[in-house]
């Protein structure tokens, strides 16, 4: 009889009881384990959970590392130097777009680093804004769940004290 998943219906054959022979193969065919390693094993066979750690940790990696290499810093607005006119040229730039003073630059021969999400109004690059904005997004999503846990456990531990 061909099992149907998705039914309600018990099938009384799954709760009979282990034969010797099956409790003695259970024996011998069972490698010990930690619960880590067990753990791991079960994650690594969920393909969507794996690849879903997998952009966690790159996301999360990306945002820490890329500050440091990124020619634009946060706050800083393009075109804004002391004591020199405003270059307007850099506000809302589009994705690989330049302002007059890079166009130039690149003209003269030097690398300019591409602004890869463009610029806003005030002349700010976007990407390295995102970067921030992720950063900040992982810490709050970080420490909500570190709040929650820190809830269950408490309201765990009183209720397994009181008898449940």
């Amino acid at each position: 009889m061909k099992k149907n998943p998705l039914s309600l219906q018990l099938d009384l054959e799954d709760f009979l009881p282990a034969t010797e022979a099956e409790k003695e193969y259970m024996v011998q065919m069972r490698p010990s384990t930690t619960f880590f390693k067990d753990g791991m094993k079960r994650l690594l066979r969920n393909k969507v959970a794996t690849v879903s750690m997998i952009i966690i940790i790159v996301i999360t990696l990306a945002a820490i590392i890329i500050p440091f290499f990124w020619p634009y810093s946060y706050d800083t607005m393009l075109g804004v130097r002391p004591g020199k006119p405003v270059d307007a040229s850099f506000n809302n730039l589009a994705p690989f777009q330049y302002g007059k003073t890079e166009l130039k630059r690149i003209d003269a021969g030097e690398k300019v680093f591409p602004h890869v999400f463009g610029t806003d109004s005030a002349g700010r690059d976007y990407f390295i804004r995102v970067v921030y904005g992720t950063r900040v997004s992982l810490g709050v999503g970080f420490f909500a769940s570190l709040i929650g846990r820190v809830i269950g456990v408490t309201m765990g531990s009183i209720a397994a004290h009181c008898g449940g």
